[in-house]
């Protein structure tokens, strides 16, 4: 049994528990209430509510109880109709919990059951109406003790379904009316099993079966659905859903369906191209390529249709290739002002590119040296072409050179000087020290060089070195940075006199007279 989405119930209506049919609700308990009916079925051979449509068979689900089996077949042990019946209870809270305690009843009842017994009369079996069954249901059959079997049992007893469960042991029958000998036959109730109840009933919430004690007049004896489904509507019905349908398809066909989109293959080989206009259901075509400087040679620069735009399919759509960016030869501009050669480049259709500036003794400045790529080479037009110019004579080298050198040139060359005094040196006043252009390089008018120019060696204050040994006053001095010369006048190695005397400049040259002793 099921559900549907829209509250239809489906399920085969003889095992239906009574709250499936009225309200609906299915758990566990809805399960064992199921079994219950199979046991049922397994002890007596048929099914314990009967009817002509599987409605009337839901109906009697919710309005009667199971009655008890031993009432079918007679010598039943009463604790098998106590397992039937409190299985089959139409109020679902005094069932098993669940399968599991269900079980554990079963086994219950199993070991009380005798050890034997005189085996019950088989049934009646009733005709079968062929229009009522969609399976025919087999003819029941007994073992070979005497008991009835279910369909397809194969001589076995229904007890042995369930497990843990044995049939009773087969006695000897005796003289009827002793007391050993086999019972009268079982009467059966006059009401026909009838295989039609076991059909798939299938009720909406609107056609649920009626729950009073008797249903009304004119209750329907089929569902809604199952009369549609049997009817001729149902075929008009089809036929309806099938126009509409045909219709639907031929205007999105129409409309959208014999359409697609012209995919973008810009960029792209093309062959890589052809292939995605084929795989849309297109007709690739190539047309004349064409020079540009953004495409590669060889690669898809557009398509007529455009990419993106609609096209019905297995259309033509031709592909632009590019031939390459436009090759252009380089003019000759070297040995001609800057601005000239670039003039000439753009009308030659070049770009020109970066200036690099190199100082030159022989060419003048602002006069191009050379271009890359040279003169006479085929360049691709978008590419940029760099322009060699000179910026004449290069800065020299003022270190080493009084000031007076560097501002000389500075002003001959247009160039500014920015002097800064250094806070020490021992070169003399005035030197260049340090040049920011480096000895060689370019420059142009107008650059600021800065030099750092010597403030003079620092002033030292000369020690008195008469009546010392020569080696004792050259040592003291030289010590303090100060040059030594020695003039001997006599033939003793004393300092008698030196000059200059007071204080002189670090570096400077201090002159010893010796040879007379000191008084």
């Amino acid at each position: 049994m099921s559900y549907t989405k829209s509250g239809m119930l489906i399920g085969t209506a003889a095992y239906l528990a009574p709250e499936q049919v009225s309200r609906g609700a299915a758990d566990v308990r809805t399960d064992v209430y199921a079994a219950g009916v199979m046991l049922f079925e397994l002890l007596t051979g048929r099914q314990p509510h009967l009817g002509d449509t599987p409605l009337a068979v839901a109906y009697k689900h919710v309005n009667e109880a199971v009655p008890p089996p031993s009432s079918l077949v007679p010598r039943l042990p009463p604790s098998l109709d106590a397992l039937v019946a409190l299985a089959t209870s139409r109020n679902p809270d005094l069932r098993p919990a669940d399968a599991g305690q269900f079980l554990h009843a079963i086994t219950g009842a199993r070991a009380g059951l005798p050890l034997g017994g005189p085996p019950p009369a088989a049934l009646p079996v009733p005709a079968v109406d062929p229009s009522l069954a969609e399976t025919a249901i087999p003819r029941q059959v007994t073992g070979p003790d005497g008991w009835p079997q279910p369909p397809g049992a194969s001589g076995r007893h229904a007890l042995d379904m369930i497990p843990g469960m044995a049939p009773p042991a087969r006695q000897p029958f005796g003289v009827p009316g002793d007391g050993t000998g086999p019972l009268p036959t079982a009467q059966v109730p006059p009401e026909p099993y009838q295989p039609a109840s076991n059909r798939t009933l299938i009720v909406s919430g609107a056609d649920a079966p009626y729950t009073g004690a008797v249903p009304p007049a004119g209750y329907p004896a089929e569902p809604r659905l199952q009369r549609l489904l049997f009817s001729r509507r149902l075929a008009y019905l089809a036929l309806a859903v099938a126009a509409v349908a045909v219709a639907a398809l031929l205007g999105w066909w129409l409309l959208a369906g014999r359409y697609t989109t012209v995919p973008k293959v810009s960029g792209m080989s093309a062959a890589a191209a052809q292939a995605d206009l084929r795989n849309a259901g297109l007709t690739p075509a190539v047309g004349k390529a064409q020079f540009n400087n953004q495409t590669a040679k060889g690669l898809v620069i557009g398509t007529n249709p455009a990419g993106g735009s609609r096209l019905a399919k297995g259309g033509k759509v031709t592909l632009i290739v590019s031939a390459g960016p436009h090759m252009i030869t380089v003019p000759q501009v070297t040995g001609q002002p800057l601005t000239s050669a670039q003039a000439a480049l753009r009308r030659a259709g070049l770009v020109p590119g970066k200036v690099k500036l190199i100082p030159s003794a022989t060419i003048g400045a602002g006069i191009v040296i050379a271009t890359r790529p040279g003169a006479g080479t085929s360049w691709p037009q978008p590419n940029p072409v760099t322009l060699t110019v000179s910026t004449g004579p290069p800065v020299p080298n003022f270190v080493g050179q009084q000031k007076t050198v560097a501002e000389q040139w500075a002003s001959a060359n247009g160039v500014s000087l920015n002097e800064v005094t250094a806070k020490s040196s021992d070169q003399p006043a005035g030197t260049v020290l340090h040049q920011s252009a480096a000895p060689g390089s370019a420059f142009s008018k107008g650059q600021v060089i800065t030099i750092e120019i010597s403030p003079g060696p620092p002033m030292v204050t000369i020690p008195n070195v008469d009546g010392m040994k020569v080696a004792q006053a050259v040592s003291t001095l030289e010590k303090l940075g100060f040059q030594v010369t020695v003039d001997r006048v006599g033939p003793f190695n004393t300092v008698f006199n030196y000059s200059p005397t007071g204080q002189a400049t670090k570096g400077s040259t201090i002159t010893l007279q010796v040879g007379f002793p000191h008084f």
